[in-house]
């Protein structure tokens, strides 16, 4: 597995694999089960598969989360060789944003509810290091977590808005035995707060509309919730609540 630190390296790498059918998966870091579903796809659809690791402060509207974000390098390489990944780009900060930076991206619809409207700024910042990816990585196909609901369709918008021919796949969440979705934040969680996002799994997921689920979060005594959001987008039912100060997002198919 190719370790690629600079844009230098990767551009090397790049005429190496010419040729070949490249799939791509950006992340922050801090790898799960979740991403390693994303690497299986990805590995079982192209020739090559290459990961990015770079934590974006520019999608953080709290400088305590980008802060605290996990940080677990030795892992998360680990976890690419165990999935068959080819390569990994840890690009620095002063590469990929420059000291002059001030060409921004703005999104006037999908990012103005739900995520977008609870962090503001948040998809901007999403939007702009996709952007400087996609168009640097030139890959057959990107793989994105159906968890993050948001910015897989935005993903797809940014691609046909900027004639990107990279292939937007979108990978179903990968949860654990009891329903809550894998998510780098779940390590901040206590075991009784995980225990507690598990059981609002579950009632989400039980639930036929917001009212039973309001019903269900009112009659759990042992269940300390702050709802951020439950509505539509698109074929989705979105839901975000924080347990401990954690965010979790979750969505569902709307019933037919």
């Amino acid at each position: 597995m190719k370790i690629l630190k600079t844009i230098a390296e990767f551009n090397d790498y790049k005429k190496y694999i010419s040729g070949d059918a490249l799939g791509f998966i950006p992340t922050m870091g801090a790898l799960h089960k979740g991403h390693a579903s994303l690497f299986k796809t990805s590995v079982e659809q192209n020739e090559k598969s290459l990961v990015s690791i770079f934590i974006n402060p520019k999608q953080f509207n709290d400088e305590k989360d980008f802060l605290t974000y996990p940080k677990t390098l030795d892992e998360d390489l680990a976890l690419c060789s165990k999935y068959g990944i080819d390569s990994v780009f840890i690009p620095q900060k002063e590469e990929i944003f420059l000291n002059d930076e001030s060409i921004t991206l703005k999104d006037s619809s999908i990012s103005s509810e739900f995520e977008g409207k609870m962090r503001p700024g948040h998809f901007d910042g999403v939007l702009l290091i996709l952007l400087k990816l996609l168009n640097l990585v030139r890959a057959d196909a990107i793989y994105m977590g159906e968890k993050d609901y948001q910015q897989a369709l935005l993903t797809q918008k940014l691609c046909k808005t900027f004639f990107i021919p990279t292939q937007v796949k979108i990978v179903k969440t990968y949860r654990d035995s009891t329903g809550l979705p894998y998510s780098s934040r779940n390590t901040k969680l206590t075991p009784e707060g995980l225990e507690q996002a598990q059981t609002v799994a579950k009632m989400f997921h039980q639930s036929t509309n917001e009212a039973e689920f309001m019903r269900a979060l009112k009659s759990s005594m042992h269940t300390k919730v702050d709802l951020d959001y439950y509505g539509e987008l698109g074929e989705k039912i979105l839901m975000a609540h924080k347990i401990e100060d954690v965010r979790i997002l979750d969505n569902k198919d709307k019933k037919k």
